[in-house]
């Protein structure tokens, strides 16, 4: 096939001006092409930031609770409080629950750790900043 393209510039020495700019024109396409495409999906992004606001940060929360009782209720202040809160990790000893959550807040506040803190049957709630990756 490329053979027969190169052949056909080739053969006709007069043809060879309007084919370059053919080419010359659908590259220029393209180019006008893909800035529309670029500007549409700046545009798209900032509508999206707006309709959402400004995401928070992620964070790790790691609450040591001595019963189930309390780490739904922990659970429960997550869901009222953060905007998601998805369980990385739990733990279950002779000692108690473990549980690792990663979380967004809905607004800047951290409060929801304090009030988490205070549950009867919490016996600590650490919240930890967390941008996507684990240090090892």
């Amino acid at each position: 096939m490329a053979q027969r393209v190169f052949d056909s510039f080739s053969m006709s020495p007069l043809m060879l001006p309007i084919r370059l700019e053919i080419l010359v024109l659908s590259n220029a396409v393209l180019l006008f092409l893909l800035i529309i495409l670029n500007s549409a999906g700046v545009h798209i992004h900032g509508a999206v930031r707006r309709h959402i606001g400004d995401v928070q940060d992620p964070y790790i929360l790691v609450l040591n609770c001595t019963d189930e009782t309390a780490e739904h209720a922990a659970l429960d202040v997550l869901k009222k409080d953060t905007e998601y809160a998805i369980v990385k990790s739990k733990t279950i000893t002779t000692a108690g629950i473990e549980l690792t959550a990663e979380l967004r807040g809905k607004n800047a506040s951290t409060d929801f750790v304090n009030t988490i803190a205070n549950l009867p049957g919490v016996g600590s709630a650490t919240l930890v900043s967390y941008n996507g990756e684990y240090l090892s």
